[in-house]
């Protein structure tokens, strides 16, 4: 990722607002955080996302609105284990002193374990996904509001009830996937690329992906990959719109599985955790 133009850029909005107070923005590296944030602050920021939608943040580039933006933020909260977020803060928040940084990754178990791949073990480094998760997001509220309340101590009783309330909300969600995904416990979902490690183990769920850190399958991975689908008795694949076309035409050909789309990066994570359950759920107990 080029960050030097933004870098100079950067530089120019600091030295040019060098005396102005910071306006009420806080910035937030991906969409399901800006949902947290404006359920538990309600009106009272602005809130900035810096990947837009439709856009993957493996190949994101900040456009320098963007970065102005960021750069008038109160505070800037990151998932933290993203790698432009890595790359955003190398070339452009390392040299801005007085924005406040929330990393919501310290607090979660991390996956950093081998996943089933092709029913071969493969080391990942870490999954960064750790939104998909309803237990990992009551721990990003609690941070978010201590931030929050730090930032806004008179509006403290106001953003602890949003907090309550949001909770509450995703207490029930974790109850409707278990409900839901119980008779599926140990069952196999394919999915195109490996994001749903945390949904799956908090749900007990395995998960066989076709891409692994981005490398497509050789001739011979697929032909595992198509023996697979068939002993786990596999009906669907879990893609993203941004995945590679040819491959994912290829294993439906092959294998005449239903392709399903979902989006890990939609704004509303709570109804979007409630739309995969239905979807995995469907697609489990649609034995061919």
């Amino acid at each position: 990722m080029k960050f030097g133009f933004y870098l100079l850029l950067i530089l120019g909005f600091v030295s040019c607002n060098a005396v102005n107070e910071k306006d009420n923005i806080i910035t937030v590296s991906i969409l399901p955080l800006k949902y947290l944030v404006e359920e538990i602050s309600g009106n009272d920021y602005v809130v900035n996302v810096m990947v837009p939608p439709g856009i993957e943040p493996e190949i994101y580039e900040p456009l320098p609105s963007q970065v102005k933006g960021l750069t008038s933020s109160r505070l800037y909260i990151e998932v933290g284990l993203l790698e432009f977020e890595t790359s955003l803060k190398e070339g452009i928040l390392n040299n801005v002193s007085d924005i406040k940084m929330l990393n919501l990754s310290e607090n979660i178990e991390i996956i950093k374990e081998n996943h089933s791949h092709h029913d071969q073990s493969h080391s990942l480094n870490s999954d960064p996904h750790i939104w998909l998760s309803p237990i990992n997001l009551k721990k990003f509220n609690e941070r978010i509001l201590s931030e929050l309340i730090e930032l806004n101590p008179e509006a403290n009783e106001k953003y602890y009830q949003n907090f309550m309330i949001l909770n509450s909300r995703i207490d029930s969600l974790n109850n409707y996937i278990q409900n839901k995904l119980r008779p599926c416990e140990e069952r196999t979902i394919l999915i195109y690329h490996p994001f749903l490690g945390y949904f799956c183990r908090d749900f007990n769920l395995k998960m066989l992906a076709v891409d692994h850190h981005g490398k497509e399958p050789s001739a011979r991975q697929l032909k595992n990959l198509y023996e697979s689908i068939s002993n786990h008795n596999i009906n669907s694949v879990f893609y993203q719109s941004q995945n590679n076309e040819k491959i994912l035409k290829s294993l439906i050909d092959e294998t005449k599985i239903a392709a399903v789309e979902i989006d890990p990066l939609k704004y509303n994570v709570i109804e979007n955790l409630y739309e995969l359950t239905d979807k995995i759920h469907n697609s489990l107990n649609n034995d061919r």
